[in-house]
């Protein structure tokens, strides 16, 4: 589900993840009014009946765009609702406030991974999630479809005879925050943590990250330095990726790493020192999904009886890991509100989208940078080891990546399905006629699907033990893509 104010880069985008768009293009502020209003009004329709006028939690980004967001969506809401105001704050911790203030529902206002010029939000369930798939269509619909006028006079007669909450106050999620996330460990894990004063390089490039690394620090007893900590300076690239932190590793002396956020924090990257004659190394998100999993498993007490969830594009790394203890993995579409919701239907303690560099650990409900940090320095601290030993223990696979602009067309992926069957694949598909399309061989995986964000542009991962065998996947993959489109 998208659709495009304009074409190409400068377009409204909007999905069941959120909404994006270049703030003061296709994204202004009368975007975000009468979008805010909209969200009101469809939790006004579809939920249960309030018992109160509703209590909304809105925190954002870094981004010079996101106080205007702000303010235009706090115009259009406080005649109708409360307002907790957070100011900068992460996406795990909005999410988490909404549940602490038992919140009817929350606003991240964020561009994510996006670059500076774009802004964007997610909305919010009362349990911190963003809306499920339908919920998020209904807003949508009501954004094209109803006009402001006929929104407000709605709420106006709904909600008037309600009792009133506090209309806008001010709240620091940070010690509340970081106190949750501790919570999720023994105390005699975090004791243990403690002990070892892992030496870690922050850098969370201006963004939403850094009004909690010190008390995280801090209460982690932590030797560690932040780089990139003013407030909305971006030096890099927001995306963490191989190519954007590599220099961090040039900052690590042997036997530290380094932790690269996005600008709303719920993206982390590790990164491995250089020098003494080791390269730079940035590790994937299927790496961190796989440390943080196995942290989980290792030491619960049952961990043959739990069920991973991943999306179907995670690399066979985080299969193997969970094989090892016996448990259940389970695949669906892209998307973490997906993997959130599977988690959810299958008591699930863990999960995430080693694609996109997340974990989620119960009772979390979004991917977590720092959370991910965590769970890492656990399984460190426990087993004694340093990160580069930890790896060690992992299984080695390649995964590889490209991009591919062709004409979507109708029926495509019925196509490939076809062709990958006739060259004696084992054939998956998730989300449908536009979702993916997963070939499984003998010596790994290749996986396609089409963006939901960029029209025409196709995204093609090959995943193999051997990297010669995850060049040739990916080739083919390429090859027959082109092939499929005609």
């Amino acid at each position: 589900m998208s659709a495009g104010a304009k074409s190409g880069k400068d377009s409204l985008v909007e999905s069941f993840s959120g909404v994006r768009g270049i703030f003061g293009s296709s994204l202004t502020e009368d975007t975000a009014s009468k979008y805010a209003l909209a969200y009101l009004y469809t939790l006004a329709r579809r939920t249960a009946r309030f018992s109160r006028r509703p209590l909304l939690v809105i925190g954002h980004d870094t981004r010079a765009s996101s106080v205007k967001v702000y303010r235009a969506m706090a115009s259009s809401l406080r005649r109708f609702s409360g307002i907790v105001y957070l100011g900068f704050a992460s996406t795990p911790a909005v999410e988490f406030m909404v549940r602490r203030l038992k919140a009817e529902g929350g606003i991240i206002i964020t561009a994510s991974h996006n670059p500076p010029e774009f802004s964007g939000w997610k909305f919010l369930s009362p349990d911190g999630a963003v809306l499920p798939r339908s919920l998020m269509a209904e807003v949508i619909r009501n954004y094209r479809k109803k006009s402001f006028e006929e929104m407000d006079s709605f709420l106006s007669y709904s909600l008037s005879s309600l009792k009133p909450v506090p209309s806008v106050r001010r709240a620091s999620s940070v010690r509340p925050y970081v106190s949750f996330l501790l919570s999720l460990l023994p105390k005699n894990d975090i004791s243990l943590i403690r002990k070892k004063r892992f030496k870690i390089v922050f850098d969370p490039n201006g963004g939403a990250a850094i009004p909690y690394l010190p008390l995280f620090s801090s209460r982690l007893a932590l030797d560690s330095r932040v780089i990139g900590s003013t407030i909305g300076e971006f030096h890099r690239a927001i995306e963490p990726t191989s190519s954007t932190l590599s220099g961090l590793s040039s900052l690590l002396a042997p036997g530290s790493f380094g932790v690269g956020f996005d600008c709303d924090a719920d993206r982390a990257e590790l990164v491995l020192p250089s020098g003494g004659g080791m390269k730079a190394r940035v590790l994937s998100g299927n790496h961190l999904l796989a440390l943080v999993v196995m942290s989980v498993l290792e030491f619960h007490p049952e961990p043959s009886k739990q069920v991973v969830v991943v999306n179907d594009a995670a690399s066979d790394l985080v299969r193997d890991v969970v094989n090892a203890y016996g448990a259940k993995l389970v695949e669906v579409e892209v998307g973490e509100a997906n993997v959130v919701s599977e988690m959810l239907k299958r008591k699930s303690i863990v999960g995430g989208e080693g694609s996109s560099a997340g974990a989620i650990v119960h009772p979390s409900r979004c991917r977590d940078g720092l959370l991910g940090t965590l769970f890492v320095l656990r399984l460190l601290a426990r087993k004694n080891i340093t990160i580069e030993q930890a790896l060690s223990l992992l299984p080695a696979y390649h995964t590889l990546r490209a991009n591919i602009r062709i004409p979507s067309g109708q029926g495509l992926n019925a196509r490939l399905k076809e062709m990958l069957v006739n060259d004696g694949a084992s054939v998956t598909s998730k989300g449908g006629s536009s979702g993916s399309v997963k070939a499984r061989f003998e010596n790994g995986f290749v996986w396609f699907r089409a963006s939901k964000t960029e029209p025409s542009l196709f995204r093609v991962i090959a995943d193999s033990r051997k990297k010669s065998h995850a060049l040739k996947l990916l080739a083919y993959g390429k090859k027959l893509l082109k092939e499929a489109a005609g």
